[in-house]
């Protein structure tokens, strides 16, 4: 065959391996045959669908101009799927005379019991006389009380009576959420973030097809029932359930970009589904013209027919009559574009003044290429302006809340950052444990925390002068506690963050950094004599620990100079989440941006303590700070927000590095490199930010269980791990999972320098019983 012949080398060097063939039902294939593919393309293979287009091209070719002169109809192939369109008397025969042509070039034969027709009922008559001399049936559907619908699937778009549209619709809907239900059994129990990962990924965006290319008012119920399906995965994924609290439901389906969890929802997107496929279809049918007449583009239906009803070079530049022809031509696809473009544009709200890509179009310009905006990126410019104009409607009606409202701070402060826990796939430091996924899930969507649920209302430790307080349903007072015991567990959110950021900056800034240095202010103990300390201070051997030292490039091009960073956590409470009309990221901001200040009162505090200075005296501690820029604070929120200043340090960790990095990325410039390594390090920081308060909770939690435990089994002569709360498997103050069980590994490598100085020996494995001293 002259047409695959260029690729004969290419395909049998795919194709000649032998492979398994898989058997099973729907998208499950789960059964290995027991033979294997040796001739013709392999199951599933992509280049197997373009190997036989190339085959039949040419007999194809020949079918769609037998029937364009026969009675301006028209053959289409989607791989081996042939559609062919005309009157009865002319298709038929056609059609035989492919059949014919194709089974003699290619040894090729129709599935006849896949061949159907359909016309419309006025010309049944007229399809009946010459089908049957044919052999080919109907097209239909069964209803489940035995009605018979008559239709056609063109690519899997059902084509025919409102009957048979519903019923293959609901069908294709009952497929996927019977999918959704084998997922949710497969994976809902032990591996939550992977469910979500193929929620968001790929299930949420099963029904998308039909959305484009079925008509509004025939989708909306699939639409709906595909959604409903999607959202019981998504809480079985997430762990909770978003329907429970109204904000929650509407940020489930807002791009993580505003602070959602970017799930898709057919229902809210199928309008600008629909108006970009048909605009991306009819603006492709007829040929393109310049000014001089000559045809640039040529059409993939171009029949006088469509141009009657369309408008040739209707869509030629902006001024031209756009959809106003189509619109007013009868037919229903332009009257379809034209209504669902008026009803997009109904969604703005009155009096809205923020700027739309789209919505503010006229419908007869929507799709436009002179607008350019077409095609997908008119679907995603439509479905941006419907989630801008979401986003605030949502900040307008928290807007008013009084400072303490919880759900209007989480909405003004929670961010991007926050949110990419949700983008990663499960995999390394980005696999998330059940237990730390279900409280981050309810962290993000400002649900309750499972992990507190057992312990709402329990007193925390009494801080002297202070107030009782009282476990809340949220965990925020149990992660803001300052007089907890097992206390030790706040530097799972303090020093991973810490330890990245120096990571960072050696891996990915190639620069010098070091985590918790203690040799700057340290060094200022030795260098000093003994007789200029107090009698007190001899005996002082720790000084200031800074949490990073980094070199960082200046900004003019000179020597790299070494900075300090200072990194602080910040929890949810009115002392730092206190603003009435607070900007994004309020309370994250305000605490970076004292630190600088802070650590230099700390160290005037040491120089007075330890160096005899009066007030206004600079020490020796403070002269050292003098020898750096300013302190560099960064911060991470209650609600894995993240300050400015920390982003703008991964942008210059990621500009140092970009030029050392392009050649290991394979990037063709260093901007994009640049990218690249910024994108990994916000993915990283964003999941270790997420899961150290998760750890935080369960690490608590699992702690406050315990001090209960043992006084309510102290006085009983219970064993040991009764008396005192523990699992005979565990150690006390090991984060408690989900089942119960718990993860030793995790323990281990958060408290191994604890475990050493408590002496515990080897575990021999999960459950094993170490030595205690």
């Amino acid at each position: 065959n002259p047409t695959t012949a260029p690729m004969v080398r290419l395909l049998h060097s795919l194709l000649s391996p032998k492979s398994l063939i898989f058997g099973g039902s729907g998208e499950f294939l789960e059964q290995i045959l027991a033979f294997c593919s040796e001739e013709g393309v392999q199951q599933g293979s992509v280049e197997g669908m373009i190997a036989f287009a190339m085959a039949i091209r040419a007999s194809l070719g020949v079918l769609d101009a037998e029937l364009e002169a026969g009675c301006g109809g028209a053959a289409r192939a989607g791989a081996d799927d042939v559609t062919a369109l005309g009157t009865p008397a002319i298709v038929f025969p056609a059609v035989d005379r492919f059949l014919a042509s194709v089974h003699a070039k290619l040894g090729l034969e129709a599935n006849l019991i896949k061949t159907v027709s359909y016309i419309s009922p006025d010309h049944a008559a007229e399809l009946d006389r010459v089908r049957v001399m044919y052999g080919v049936p109907l097209g239909f559907a069964c209803s489940a009380d035995g009605s018979i619908a008559l239709g056609i699937k063109i690519y899997g778009i059902p084509l025919g009576s409102v009957e048979f549209v519903a019923l293959t619709l609901a069908s294709k809907c009952n497929q996927i959420t019977g999918t959704s239900q084998k997922l949710n059994s497969l994976l809902g129990l032990k591996h939550k973030q992977a469910l979500w990962a193929i929620t968001v990924n790929s299930t949420a965006h099963k029904g998308g097809y039909w959305a484009q290319h079925c008509f509004p008012d025939e989708n909306i119920d699939f639409c709906l029932g595909v959604d409903n399906a999607i959202l019981k995965q998504a809480s079985v994924a997430l762990g909770c359930d978003p329907t429970t609290d109204w904000l929650a439901h509407k940020r489930l389906y807002l791009p993580t970009r505003l602070a959602g969890l970017g799930l898709p929802s057919l229902s809210e997107t199928r309008s600008a589904a629909f108006v970009a496929s048909a605009a991306r279809a009819a603006t492709s049918f007829l040929d393109q013209h310049d000014a001089t007449g000559t045809v640039t583009v040529h059409g993939v239906l171009e029949r006088p027919s469509i141009a009657e009803r369309i408008g040739r070079d209707s869509f030629a530049a902006p001024g031209s009559q756009g959809w106003r022809k189509f619109g007013d031509s009868g037919s229903r696809l332009g009257a379809a574009i034209i209504a669902t473009g008026t009803a997009l544009r109904a969604r703005v709200p009155p009096g809205y003044t923020g700027e739309l890509r789209v919505l503010r179009v006229p419908p007869e310009e929507m799709g436009l290429r002179g607008k350019g905006l077409h095609g997908a990126g008119l679907q995603a410019a439509i479905t941006s302006d419907l989630q801008q104009i979401e986003h605030e409607t949502l900040s307008e009606q928290l807007a008013h809340r009084p400072r303490g409202d919880r759900q209007m701070q989480l909405f003004r402060n929670i961010s991007r950052e926050s949110m990419i826990v949700f983008t990663v796939l499960p995999a390394g430091l980005a696999k998330v444990p059940n237990d730390e996924w279900t409280e981050i899930s309810a962290r993000a969507l400002g649900l309750p925390s499972p992990a507190c649920a057992h312990l709402v209302g329990r007193p925390l430790p009494q801080v002297s002068g202070r107030n009782t307080t009282h476990v809340d349903p949220y965990g925020d007072t149990l992660a803001a506690a300052t007089n907890f015991q097992g206390g030790h567990f706040a530097k799972l959110q303090h020093d991973p963050v810490v330890r990245a950021v120096a990571r960072f900056a050696t891996v990915y800034g190639c620069t010098q950094a070091q985590a918790e240095n203690s040799e700057i202010f340290g060094s200022v103990l030795r260098q000093n004599p003994g007789s200029m300390r107090t009698e007190e201070a001899l005996l002082r051997a720790r000084a200031a620990t800074v949490d990073v030292y980094v070199e960082l490039d200046q900004p003019d091009g000179q020597a790299a100079v070494g900075h300090i960073v200072e990194m602080k956590t910040v929890h949810y409470g009115l002392t730092h989440y206190n603003a009435v009309a607070p900007t994004r990221g309020h309370a994250v901001e305000n605490r970076s941006g004292k630190l600088d200040a802070e650590r230099r009162r700390q160290l005037q505090q040491t120089d007075r303590e330890v160096f005899r200075t009066r007030e206004g005296q600079v020490g020796p501690m403070e002269q050292r700070l003098n020898g750096f820029p300013p302190v560099i604070g960064i911060a991470t929120g209650g609600f894995g927000e993240q300050s400015k200043s920390l982003d703008n340090l991964l942008k210059n960790f990621a500009g140092m590095g970009a030029e050392t990095w392009m050649g290991k990325l394979s990037a063709p410039t260093t901007m994009q490199a640049r990218n690249t390594l910024l994108g990994l390090m916000r993915k990283e920081l964003g999941v270790i930010v997420a899961r150290g308060h998760a750890r935080l909770i369960l690490a608590r939690a699992r702690s406050l269980h315990t001090q209960t435990a043992r006084a309510a089994a102290g006085a009983r002569g219970a064993p040991w791990f009764q008396r005192t709360g523990r699992s005979a498997n565990g150690p006390e103050d090991a984060p408690a999972h989900a089942d119960g069980a718990y993860r030793d590994d995790n323990w281990r490598s958060h408290n191994a320098d604890r475990g050493a100085r408590l002496g515990r020996g080897g575990r021999g494995g999960r459950g094993g019983q170490g030595t205690r001293t």
